[in-house]
C-alpha cells in the first residue's frame, strides 16, 4: 500500500532532521519508520556526545563549523536545549613528531575557519586539566580549541522530533521497510511490516 510521499527509514537523529527539515520547508505527508520500539533505539542513545571541529580535512571542518551554528541556535529555533557545553577539546603530543603534525593540522583549522584554536604549552595544559597526571608523562605540548565541547544527542534527537510531528510528519516504531514496488524506474509503493517481539537487551 502507498503509505506516504516521503518515507524515511531509520528514526535516529538522522532521520529525525530530515522529517523536521523537510516538514519546515514545506513538504507534507511524511512518514518515518523504525524497527527499534522507541526514539534512540540504535546508536544514538549510546553516544557519548563529543563534538569538535578540530579535524584535518576541510569538509569536515566545514560540516563542523555548519552544526556548531546549528547547534548554538538550536533552542531557539526549536525549544529544546541541546546541551552544548563548550568546554574545549585538548590534543596531546607526547614527542616532536606529534607537535608538529599538530601544528600542521592547526594550519589547516585556521585557513578553513576554526580561527580560535590555539598551540598549549606543558603549562597550558595543566592549567587545563589539573587532573591530568603529569608525572612520568613525556609532553611535548598541544592544542586546544574552546569552542568544542560536548552535546546531549536524545536532546537533539527529541527536538527534531517533536518539532517535526508538529509541523505533521508520522513516527511509526517497531515497523520495517520491507520493499518498493516500481512502475518506469520510479517508487510508487512502499511495503512496511511490524516488527514483532523486539525486545531492548
Amino acid at each position: 500500500m502507498k503509505i506516504t510521499d516521503v518515507l524515511i527509514i531509520g528514526s535516529g537523529v538522522i532521520g529525525a532532521s530530515i522529517a523536521y527539515h523537510l516538514a519546515a520547508k514545506g513538504c507534507r505527508n511524511i512518514t518515518v519508520v523504525d524497527k527499534g520500539s522507541e526514539p534512540g533505539f540504535g546508536s544514538i542513545s549510546k553516544a557519548t556526545g563529543g563534538f569538535r571541529c578540530q579535524f584535518s580535512t576541510n569538509i569536515n571542518i566545514q560540516l563542523s563549523l555548519l552544526s556548531r551554528k546549528k547547534l548554538l541556535n538550536f533552542k531557539d529555533e526549536l525549544g529544546v536545549d541541546p546541551g552544548f557545553s563548550q568546554a574545549g577539546y585538548l590534543f596531546i603530543a607526547s614527542n616532536n613528531t606529534e607537535m608538529n603534525a599538530l601544528l600542521d593540522l592547526q594550519k589547516i583549522q585556521k585557513l578553513h575557519g576554526l580561527n580560535e584554536v590555539q598551540k598549549a604549552s606543558i603549562d597550558d595544559i595543566s592549567k587545563l586539566n589539573p587532573f591530568l597526571i603529569m608525572d612520568d608523562k613525556e609532553i611535548e605540548g598541544g592544542t586546544f580549541s574552546p569552542s568544542d565541547g560536548f552535546i546531549k544527542p536524545m536532546s537533539i534527537l527529541n527536538g527534531y522530533k517533536i518539532n517535526a510531528e508538529k509541523l505533521g510528519a508520522n513516527f511509526l516504531y517497531e515497523t520495517d521497510c520491507i520493499g518498493f514496488n516500481f512502475s518506469q524506474n520510479k517508487i510508487i509503493e512502499a511495503l512496511i511490516s511490524p516488527v514483532h517481539s523486539f525486545s531492548r537487551k
